[in-house]
């Protein structure tokens, strides 16, 4: 029996209505399985391009978020959706892999520096997943957002920069020693 294509897990039309927080969760353990990684002698290497391949992309949708936010008058709620589900998606489901699969394998290594840097980084920028999902219920409408439009901006411009800050600190640091593994 031949499954869906991966392409289809995530929807376009539902980026249009909002992130399904749910539904990404119930197939990231799918996905995660699929993350590019060859076993050898029981040790796991892993292939850090589509890390960063997936921050190139993440940090793009970033960027146009932020032009939409900075633009002069301000883009409406309703044209800012769209982006914004569209990277709550896709930064859910790259730091469910982070988060569940490499730090976790990182952190096996036992006291490698590897090892304890994914520890230390877990413990510092470990919570912007759960950060990501309150952020997410709280402005999940143009309602939400012009009920409270300089909080969005606010903890919009607070997201963004530290999730920038665990991308710069992922790929100058941690990336390096997980590709050595």
């Amino acid at each position: 029996m031949l499954s869906k294509p991966r392409t289809a897990l995530l929807d376009p039309d539902q980026l249009s209505r909002g992130p399904d927080l749910t539904a990404v969760k119930s197939v990231q353990w799918e996905l995660i399985k699929t993350v590019p990684r060859c076993s050898l002698s029981g040790a796991i290497f892993m292939d850090m391009r589509q890390f960063t391949e997936d921050h190139r992309s993440i940090l793009a949708l970033v960027e146009q978020i932020r032009c939409d936010l900075d633009a002069e008058p301000a883009h409406s709620p309703e044209s800012l959706l769209p982006r914004l589900h569209r990277l709550c998606s896709k930064l859910s489901l790259h730091l469910a892999i982070e988060d569940d699969f490499l730090y976790p394998h990182l952190m096996d290594l036992r006291h490698s520096p590897a090892a304890l840097l994914a520890e230390r980084f877990r413990r510092e920028v470990g919570g912007l997943r759960q950060e990501l999902d309150a952020f997410a219920d709280r402005f999940a409408s143009a309602r939400d957002i012009r009920r409270e439009p300089e909080e969005f901006r606010c903890e919009c411009a607070r997201l963004i920069e530290a999730l920038c800050n665990r991308i710069q600190r992922e790929e100058e640091d941690l990336y390096p020693l997980a590709g050595d593994v």
